[in-house]
């Protein structure tokens, strides 16, 4: 499931170079597993069942070797993306990278040096507003959540404390945030 095309095919060199290389495609993989995880990705429909990579191309959670090559090496598929990708910046950005990670040609493939310096990139893209928005709602029905069932009951001291700690510290990373992004 995580070989490179090259691997299937059996035509992989045994240079430094060609590891690394296959590296980087097994690393598109994983930044793959992680996006179609990502609440941002999926809106109210919420986060689909979790699937493996190529479940959906194969048509099964266990793919034979020789129904990877079909996949992989013949018909150059890769995993879906999720549609809301295209229209989200910072997912559209993480689909690049991905994209460029799982090239069918090895050389064509960004460096693990590469993919690091990307995912930093990511941190310096501007937060929507209604990402913000949603993250902020969902931190409100969160500690609404955790306070519901204890409605008669005292919070201890120590909840109260974090509570006012975890504000105090979101407002203190704004100004941050703000002269990380100026930067």
């Amino acid at each position: 499931r995580y070989m490179s095309p090259e691997v299937l095919e059996g035509a992989m060199s045994f240079y430094k170079d060609s590891f690394l290389r296959v590296d980087v495609y097994s690393l598109g993989l994983v930044l793959w597993e992680m996006l179609t995880r990502c609440t941002d990705a999926y809106g109210a429909e919420g986060v689909p069942a979790y699937r493996l990579p190529f479940e959906a191309e194969t048509g099964s959670s266990n793919p034979s070797l020789s129904q990877m090559q079909a996949a992989v090496v013949i018909e150059r598929r890769r995993p879906e993306f999720p549609a809301e990708c295209q229209s989200h910046q910072g997912l559209s950005y993480l689909r690049e990278t991905i994209c460029c990670c799982w090239d069918h040609v090895p050389e064509a493939r960004l460096t693990a040096a590469c993919v690091a310096e990307r995912c930093k990139a990511l941190r310096r893209l501007p937060v929507s507003v209604a990402a913000e928005e949603a993250r902020r709602r969902q931190q409100e029905e969160q500690l609404a959540d955790q306070q519901a069932p204890a409605a008669d009951l005292q919070l201890p001291q120590a909840a109260v404390i974090n509570e006012a700690s975890a504000a105090a510290s979101a407002e203190e990373l704004r100004p941050l945030r703000e002269a990380e992004d100026a930067v």
